[in-house]
């Protein structure tokens, strides 16, 4: 089991990790929180990258859903997940901050670590109206 971060949201600390994949779209970076529940288990908790194809990023790279997940920049922020490359990009009213993500510091709370070291991860994608 990886260790957990901690993200207050809602006015409530919630125990977070991570899951590694790329979204089947586009090929970019998917990081996915799941909060712990009272059972042991894991729920999923939000996204914490956003998908836009039309943005080519790095291996490492992708951009942050600020829009979904205010808390995202403090909570990359607070556990040294990476650093902002500077790019921003637009998708409808809102504008997203691409990260650099350190794989190390990712590793330490990710479900499925051995994702960040091959060539192809799993995809993922909710369904594709989104």
């Amino acid at each position: 089991m990886p260790e957990f971060l901690q993200l207050e949201d809602w006015g409530s600390i919630h125990n977070i990790c991570i899951e590694i994949g790329r979204y089947s779209y586009g090929n970019g970076l998917f990081i996915g929180l799941y909060e712990a529940n009272e059972n042991n288990g894991l729920e999923p908790y939000a996204d914490l990258t956003v998908n836009l194809p039309g943005f080519g990023t790095d291996k490492y790279c992708a951009f942050v859903d600020t829009n979904n997940l205010p808390e995202s920049e403090r909570l990359i922020s607070d556990y040294g997940l990476g650093k902002r490359t500077g790019r921003v990009a637009r998708s409808g009213f809102c504008l997203y901050s691409e990260y650099e993500f350190d794989p190390a510091a990712l590793e330490k709370y990710c479900l499925n670590p051995e994702a960040l070291k091959e060539p192809v991860l799993s995809h993922k994608e909710r369904n594709d109206a989104r």
